[in-house]
C-alpha cells in the first residue's frame, strides 16, 4: 500500500511519559502516549491483505487510538572542532502498540460498493492482525522521523548540555 499527500493529525498531542538513560552503555529509551492519530491521504493498493485480495485507489482515513510507543537509541560521542562532544545516533528503533484502529478506504475494487464495504468491515474487525502485519513498517517510518529530528538537535546541542555532570 502506498499513500500520497498524507496528512497526520494529532501528533501535537503526544505526551512524553518516561525516559531511561544508561550513559555507560550509551543507550536511551523514551516512552510516549498519544490518544489518537489520524492519517488522511490518497492510497493505492494491489495485492493481498491478511488472507484476502485487495485492490483500489482513492481516499484513505486511518485512525489509530490509544497509542503507546517507545523510541530506543544507542549513540556514540563525537568530538568537534570546538572540543565539545556531540551525540551521534548509531542505532535506533521505535516500538509501538495501540488499543484500536479504524480504516476507511474509498473506491476499493473499482468502486464496487458491496465489495468495498465488506473489505472495510473485514479490515476493521481484524485491525489487530493488520497492525501486526504493517506495524514494523510503520515503526520504521516513525523511527526515521524521530532519528532525523533528534539528529538535528544533537548536531547543534553539545552532550554536556543535554547530560550535565553537575
Amino acid at each position: 500500500m502506498t499513500c500520497k499527500n498524507c496528512e497526520l493529525h494529532g501528533l501535537r498531542e503526544t505526551r512524553f511519559v518516561k525516559a531511561r538513560v544508561d550513559e555507560k552503555k550509551r543507550h536511551v529509551e523514551w516512552d510516549f502516549e498519544l490518544d489518537q492519530c489520524m492519517f488522511l491521504g490518497q492510497y493505492s493498493v494491489e495485492g493481498q491483505v491478511l488472507i484476502l485480495p485487495i485492490k483500489g485507489d482513492g481516499d484513505a482515513n486511518i485512525t489509530v487510538n490509544g497509542i503507546t510507543f517507545t523510541y530506543l537509541y544507542d549513540y556514540d560521542l563525537v568530538k568537534r572542532a570546538n572540543e565539545r562532544d556531540y551525540v551521534d545516533i548509531t542505532k535506533s528503533e521505535l516500538k509501538f502498540n495501540a488499543n484500536g484502529m479504524k480504516l476507511k478506504l474509498d473506491n476499493l475494487f473499482n468502486g464496487d460498493k458491496l465489495l468495498g464495504d465488506n473489505m472495510n468491515l473485514f479490515l476493521n474487525e481484524n485491525w489487530r492482525d493488520l497492525l501486526k502485519e504493517f506495524g514494523p513498517a510503520i515503526g520504521d517510518a516513525f523511527g526515521t522521523i524521530m532519528k532525523n529530528t533528534l539528529g538535528s538537535v544533537s548536531d547543534l546541542v553539545p552532550y554536556d548540555f543535554i547530560f550535565p555532570t553537575s
